[in-house]
């Protein structure tokens, strides 16, 4: 009792729980058998706001001196050279370990012997979450962003967002949920916020729409895209009738050539349009759903 628990992991039959500076016991605790015994872990004096693993190396995150690394399961813990930042968030990725900081995402490739810092690195990061192949940000003054190559690149995604503000981030198979400070839960089809992927960052010569592949499909398909200069892009399909059914791209990206799904699973066989439009560029073509 008295504990203000702030992070919760389960890993096997393992459960960690952080609690806050402001409890009778802050750090971390661990048990072993479902939650009935705890055992106190250590890391008092902060607030432990999150755990991951990776292999054998479990990682925790506190308020102002960052990371720490345990090899023993929590017997012991060491700090790693993220020591301070205020650390709200942890993400593992393959062998990449990515850390959501007051300062932005920070990466360490060797368990925290080193990190650096990614392209996003202005924003208060509250949350971190994997998707595939796709890393999502959760900012407290920037709302959402998402990186499709380990943080080299971001992208902002708050279309239709009244409160860029994103504080825990959750995945469903079908939508993305936002909490946000004063404006509720959002949502939003998931397709639309990680259906986008820089395939590479050499500058094309010019803007270009490739023909989607496969075509005719059944029932996603693949579109690709060049953008010689930073340019705000928008992909919209239509139907036969000239009528809107779905935005692919609404937002400003870097000069790379890209790639972004649409699925059609909600739409009956027929003709549809696709259209990059840019500041200074609009290109259309044709492709066909057949089921």
């Amino acid at each position: 009792m008295g504990h203000d628990i702030l992070s919760l992991a389960v890993f096997g039959n393992d459960i960690f729980a952080g609690s806050s500076l402001f409890s009778a016991s802050s750090g971390a605790f661990h048990s072993t058998n479902g939650g009935t015994n705890w055992t106190y872990s250590g890391l008092s004096g902060q607030s432990v706001y999150c755990f991951a693993k990776l292999n054998n190396n479990l990682f925790t995150c506190r308020s102002s001196d960052g990371v720490y690394l345990s090899t023993d399961n929590g017997s012991t813990w060491s700090h790693t050279s993220l020591n301070n930042r205020t650390v709200h968030s942890l993400a593992i990725m393959g062998t990449s370990i990515f850390a959501g900081s007051d300062t932005g995402v920070y990466v360490s490739t060797n368990n925290g012997v080193s990190w650096n810092p990614t392209s996003l690195n202005t924003s208060y990061i509250y949350s971190l979450t994997i998707s595939g192949s796709n890393l999502i940000a959760g900012a407290t003054t920037g709302g959402l962003y998402v990186s499709t190559n380990s943080g080299v690149t971001w992208f902002q995604k708050n279309e239709g967002f009244s409160s860029p503000s994103a504080f825990p981030v959750s995945i469903t198979a079908n939508y993305i949920f936002v909490g946000t400070y004063l404006q509720s839960v959002w949502r939003r089809n998931g397709s639309e916020v990680i259906g986008i992927k820089q395939i590479s960052q050499i500058v094309p010569e010019s803007y270009s729409l490739e023909q989607n592949y496969p075509n005719p499909f059944n029932p996603a398909t693949k579109i690709k895209f060049n953008i010689p200069r930073t340019s705000f892009v928008k992909i919209t399909v239509f139907d036969i009738t000239g009528r809107e059914v779905s935005t692919l791209v609404n937002e400003q990206l870097m000069p790379g050539t890209y790639e972004t799904d649409w699925n059609a699973s909600n739409y009956s066989s027929g003709v549809y349009f696709y259209r990059l439009q840019t500041e200074n560029y609009t290109e259309t073509k044709k492709m066909l759903l057949i089921k």
